[in-house]
């Protein structure tokens, strides 16, 4: 679990220097922020990361994703 946890740590730096600049690779960060959120059992973390996702525009991808996490 301490790779997910790391990653999570890198992207959430990232994000605070917005980077990545466009809106649809900003989406994916946080789309998987949200996964790893969910391995890791942190799924209030997950959420807020798949409204995030939201936020920057919803594709199939970002659909699929939260159908996925409701199971």
């Amino acid at each position: 679990g301490g790779e997910w946890a790391k990653a999570n740590v890198l992207f959430g730096k990232l994000l605070a220097k917005n980077l990545p600049a466009d809106p649809k690779s900003r989406r994916e960060v946080h789309r998987y922020m949200a996964e790893q959120y969910g391995i890791l059992g942190q799924h209030a973390n997950a959420a807020e990361s798949l409204k995030q996702v939201r936020a920057l525009g919803d594709d199939f991808t970002t659909l699929h994703s939260l159908v996925m996490r409701m199971y």
